[in-house]
């Protein structure tokens, strides 16, 4: 069983400005969403998928849009009580007219093992060993790719003691 919420909001404004010495109208419209969908937890299972989508638009002389993207999801396995493994996953797009920026999903998984007196647990972060945020920006003149580096694969193996 599921349940969701979503969210909405548009925003139109219009500004004047100077440019050059001459005056001129900006008009800005900005229309934002998000939608979140959680299920409804069980002794075993639990998880949420959130998105977030926003667009804007800038006219002046000249148009100008951008849009984003964000994608997040959240799993929690409990297959016998003392043992949970969750999963997370985040992707990211953004556009406007000359530059375009995404990632290929970054996961993030961990594991953990409760007994008494403390816990064993194991962290995956960037379990693809993704590289980086990739760009690429075209204009009149010239096209540019280049790649935003990340850390790269990283994991963790440890106790925690209780109390």
């Amino acid at each position: 069983m599921c349940w969701r919420t979503t969210r909405s909001k548009a925003r139109p404004s219009d500004q004047n400005g100077f440019l050059q010495g001459a005056d001129v109208e900006y008009k800005y419209n900005t229309i934002e969403a998000g939608m979140t969908l959680r299920s409804n937890p069980c002794e075993w299972f639990s998880g949420e998928l959130k998105t977030d989508y926003e667009s804007s638009s800038t006219t002046c002389s000249a148009t100008m849009r951008a849009n984003s993207t964000i994608v997040q999801l959240f799993l929690l396995f409990k297959p016998v009580k003392s043992l949970s493994i969750k999963t997370e996953c985040y992707q990211s797009w953004y556009g406007n007219n000359s530059i375009a920026i995404s990632n290929d999903p970054i996961i993030s998984m961990e594991t953990d093992w409760r007994f008494k007196a403390f816990s064993v647990f194991a962290r995956i972060v960037n379990l693809l060993d993704i590289d980086g945020y990739s760009m690429k920006s075209t204009s009149a003149y010239h096209e540019f790719s280049s790649t935003r580096k990340l850390l790269g694969r990283r994991s963790l193996v440890g106790i925690k003691l209780s109390m």
